[in-house]
């Protein structure tokens, strides 16, 4: 997932399993040792963020590590994340400059088909983000076939706002939803068939 070559496994592990705290704790460390370690500096940004979604401070290292990181691939992943961050708190278009880093230095497939499909649901939510790019419109309209309703779900950023309308995250209100459709289809389908035979 990481290729830091002084942060240790447990950082990285502890990171891929969420244990934000621990992941932080234990980047922090490595930062202790070898301040310029930049996967250390990336867990540690993105798992500050994930504490507090509205930590400046870690924006702002993801922000410096998406434009000066020496890994590219350590550049595109905090470009992506600081793209999420950004999306939460609702600016769109810090958000978008964001994932078009990363969807432009494509290190990593993953990050590229999450950055891409992120662009897309955004110019979705505002028709004017890319306006001045069209090469970068036609590059994301190439790959859109590619971007299948899982990955949709998992790219979508709601923001707080969102969030306090029902009290759950419209992703979650959106399965209720599509949950709740398919069993009345089924008992429509069931009393339907019943009455045929």
């Amino acid at each position: 997932m990481f290729a830091g070559e002084r942060t240790n496994t447990l950082a990285v592990t502890l990171y891929a399993e969420g244990d934000w705290t621990e992941a932080r704790r234990e980047a922090a460390r490595v930062l202790s040792e070898h301040p310029d370690d930049e996967t250390a500096r990336l867990i540690l940004a993105d798992a500050a963020l994930q504490l507090n979604p509205k930590s400046a401070e870690a924006l702002s290292e993801l922000d410096a590590l998406s434009n000066e990181a020496t890994d590219p691939a350590i550049r595109s992943r905090a470009a992506y994340h600081a793209g999420r961050a950004y999306w939460a708190l609702g600016n769109r278009v810090a958000a978008w400059n964001a994932y078009a880093i990363a969807f432009l230095h494509p290190e990593n497939q993953a990050t590229f088909l999450r950055s891409g499909c992120a662009m897309f649901l955004l110019k979705r939510e505002d028709g004017t983000l890319g306006e001045q790019e069209p090469a970068l419109l036609q590059q994301l309209a190439t790959c859109r076939d590619l971007w299948n309703f899982d990955l949709r779900d998992e790219v979508r950023v709601h923001t707080a706002k969102e969030k306090k309308v029902t009290g759950i995250s419209p992703r979650c209100a959106n399965r209720l939803f599509l949950s709740v459709t398919n069993c009345a289809s089924d008992r429509l389908a069931m009393l339907v068939g019943a009455e045929l035979f």
